[in-house]
């Protein structure tokens, strides 16, 4: 089972892919410049002699969600992540949890409402977080 972990920024995803017991970084990306044509994925995945394999790939990308959609063309391409059936949980960082949220945080209908909440304290970071949650 693997643990898939995403960090949404206003025009960008981050993201690493975990598996096994230990964690192993399996792979991991970085999508930029979502909203233009100019977006482009950068991936590396692990290889069975311990190095990382480096791929790139550039297309459109008009929000969030494409984003995303594109992540997991190239990760089931790749054949990292093939269907939720590999995931044994997602996590996401979000900026300012406020005073509620220090530690990891079950995402409830609730939570969402509070993370939107305390949009004032990082008005650059919440909202792409919460575009990741949603999404």
């Amino acid at each position: 089972m693997k643990l898939l972990v995403i960090n949404c920024g206003s025009s960008s995803i981050k993201y690493e892919v975990f598996e096994g017991k230990d964690l192993r970084l399996i792979a991991g990306g970085l999508l930029e410049k979502i909203g233009t044509a100019e977006a482009r994925l950068g991936q590396k995945r692990s290889l069975a002699d311990g190095t990382f394999d480096l791929s790139e790939t550039a297309e459109p990308v008009v929000d969030h969600a494409a984003g995303f959609d594109l992540i997991g063309r190239v990760n089931s391409r790749d054949r990292i992540l093939t269907g939720e059936e590999d995931l044994f949980g997602i996590g996401h960082r979000v900026v300012h949890g406020g005073e509620r949220f220090q530690e990891p945080t079950l995402i409830t209908g609730e939570v969402v409402a509070a993370i939107r909440g305390l949009v004032p304290l990082a008005p650059l970071h919440n909202p792409a977080n919460l575009l990741g949650i949603e999404v």
